[in-house]
C-alpha cells in the first residue's frame, strides 16, 4: 500500500516525545540509532522531518506517526 500524508507509519524512537512533535532522523553517527526518529531538537541547525508523532512516545518504542517529509529549520 503506498503512503500518503493520511498514513499512520510505525517509527522507532529515541528519547520521547508527545502527540504532534515533529520527528527527525535520530543521529546517523550513533551506529544504535540507525533507521530511528527523535523529536526535533531545540539545538540550531537543520534537520530532515520524518513527520509527527500521533502519540506519546518513550525511548526504544515503536510510536505511531504520519508521515511528512521535509527539512526543517530551527533557529537559534
Amino acid at each position: 500500500q503506498a503512503l500518503s500524508e493520511f498514513s499512520e507509519i510505525p517509527l522507532w524512537l529515541v528519547g520521547a516525545c508527545n502527540p504532534g512533535d515533529q520527528l527527525v532522523n535520530a543521529d546517523p553517527a550513533t551506529a544504535a540509532n540507525a533507521g530511528a526518529v527523535r523529536a526535533i531538537p531545540a539545538t540550531a541547525g537543520t534537520y530532515e522531518r520524518v513527520g509527527f508523532a500521533l502519540e506519546k512516545g518513550v525511548d526504544g518504542q515503536l510510536v505511531k506517526a504520519y508521515p511528512s517529509p521535509r527539512s526543517v529549520t530551527v533557529s537559534a
